[in-house]
């Protein structure tokens, strides 16, 4: 006898298209933790203006163009690397660019606080994710092929011998790749869905709410489902099979773990309330082309790419600069650090953005500054880094 479909019975895979909107068979690697997936299909109607003697509405024919839209969130998790899941595919589509692996290397000299000599060569790049112990970093500046420059220092500082572990960077990029998002549930009679040509418009990542949280947002080509499925939609002769669904170990990071390094000078803030980090790629499909029922393509516009925080205010010299740096219109960078053990661990790096000038919230007992829409800024494709370790 049938029954109510259980809203836990619900597992999702995500993965990269080669041409927009071909769906790729899933694979078990391609599963991904989520906390929940909201889709959004609308058809596009056009108003008959014609005269019909009567005042009913008589219907349009055909098939409309149809608008798709998704959100999904996700917890910030340890134990396997996003890098290795489906989300490595949604952050690849909002990052639009390469996926950087560092393998690892040996210190030979810590010059200074932020400076760091390596034995060999470190292959090393601007932005790209470092780590040691249960901290992450980012290259600031590259001096040669065996120094480095670190976006904030250690915390507890770094001597000769010491190991850097491998890490994977997320760049940005011009193209926005497509994915394929599938949403299995149990038991098999129910309705399974499928998101082709998806493109991650707006990434935003939250700290110090229950949990660290990633919301990916974007527009879709179609949206596919197991019950009126038709022999090659989406290039597939018949609706792909759920992978054999084994385990997703992992655990969830709270929200108040990890560090935030902030200033021109960077110095480590510990009385930071709240924040989000916010990517947006102005994204758009083509879609209103004679002969075009569905999206061809993924077209980005104009990166944003912004800081939002709150912190507490103290009457010492860190939190005074931030001020004057608002005030000032000067650039100052951010260094953000979630999670605090090894192998959970994940750092956002934003080199340059000019703070706007906080608003001052009295409501509390403790003042509130509240930096809101601070626009980060860059040369080429470097406004935002991301890394996994």
């Amino acid at each position: 006898m049938s029954s109510y479909i259980s809203s836990v019975n619900n597992r999702l895979y995500a993965a990269l298209e080669s041409t927009y909107g071909t769906i790729p068979p899933p694979t078990p690697g391609d599963r991904t933790p989520f906390v929940q997936l909201r889709t959004t299909q609308k058809m596009i109607v056009p108003q008959r203006r014609d005269k019909t003697g009567t005042r009913s509405f008589n219907g349009v024919p055909g098939i409309p163009k149809r608008d798709t839209s998704f959100t999904l969130t996700s917890h910030l998790f340890g134990g396997t690397s996003p890098a290795a899941t489906g989300l490595r595919a949604l952050l690849q589509s909002a990052f639009a660019g390469p996926v950087l692996e560092f393998s690892g290397a040996r210190v030979a000299a810590a010059q200074r606080a932020s400076t760091i000599q390596t034995i060999a060569p470190h292959r090393l790049t601007v932005g790209q994710g470092i780590i040691y112990g249960d901290e992450i970093r980012f290259v600031a500046a590259v001096m040669d092929s065996m120094t480095i420059q670190l976006s904030a220092p250690f915390s507890n500082g770094i001597s000769s011998g010491a190991v850097l572990n491998p890490s994977y960077t997320f760049c940005l990029g011009d193209t926005v790749p497509s994915v394929s998002i599938f949403d299995y549930w149990d038991p098999q009679s129910a309705v399974h869905r499928i998101l082709r040509g998806a493109g991650v418009n707006e990434l935003k990542v939250a700290i110090n709410g229950d949990f660290h949280s990633m919301e990916f947002s974007g527009i879709a080509a179609d949206l596919a489902d197991s019950v009126s499925f038709e022999s090659g939609e989406g290039g597939l002769p018949q609706f792909p099979p759920e992978p054999e669904a084994g385990s997703l170990p992992y655990d969830v990071i709270p929200g108040h773990l990890g560090q935030i390094w902030i200033g021109a000078a960077p110095a480590r803030f510990c009385t930071v309330t709240e924040g989000v980090i916010r990517l947006n790629n102005s994204l758009d499909t083509r879609k209103d082309e004679f002969g075009c029922p569905i999206p061809k393509a993924l077209v980005p516009g104009a990166r944003i790419v912004d800081v939002a925080f709150s912190l507490y205010e103290q009457d010492d010299a860190e939190t005074a600069a931030l001020y004057q740096a608002a005030r000032q219109r000067s650039p100052i960078t951010l260094t953000l650090q979630l999670g605090q053990s090894a192998g959970q661990l994940c750092g956002l790096y934003v080199p340059s953005f000019v703070p706007e000038v906080p608003s001052f919230d009295d409501s509390e007992p403790r003042l509130t500054w509240k930096f809101d829409g601070s626009r980060a800024q860059g040369a080429v494709n470097d406004e935002l880094f991301i890394a996994f370790g």
